[in-house]
């Protein structure tokens, strides 16, 4: 199954690279998948296949020369928001995903994110 890419994520993506952030896409998805979306929104810099801790370990990669904000929608995404330096939930009903975050977002709008 595909993932479909929402209308306002190429805004929210270019805004934050007009605005000088470094953008990455961490996602469990296969591969191919990604790849797509990846390049469809301009984002340079992914990994595929990724389990939450694995997601995790990456961001503190990240995390040594600069400051993370991590924004997730789903269970899986818990254990990576909670150690961004900002963590934002996005649309989800996952009480342990929300109590993780620094910041919750209610609905799917993206645009709620700039």
């Amino acid at each position: 199954m595909e993932n479909r890419i929402k209308p306002e994520a190429f805004d929210v993506v270019r805004e934050c690279q007009l605005n000088g952030l470094s953008t990455h896409m961490f996602t469990g998805d296969r591969e191919p998948c990604a790849r797509r979306v990846a390049k469809a929104l301009c984002i340079p810099q992914f990994k595929a296949t990724m389990t939450p801790t694995q997601k995790k370990d990456e961001l503190e990669l990240i995390k040594r020369d600069s400051h993370v904000l991590f924004i997730g929608d789903g269970v899986n995404d818990a254990q990576v928001i909670s150690s961004a330096s900002i963590g934002i939930a996005i649309d989800t009903k996952n009480v342990l995903t929300c109590e993780s975050a620094d910041v919750v977002i209610l609905g799917s709008d993206l645009r709620n994110l700039i």
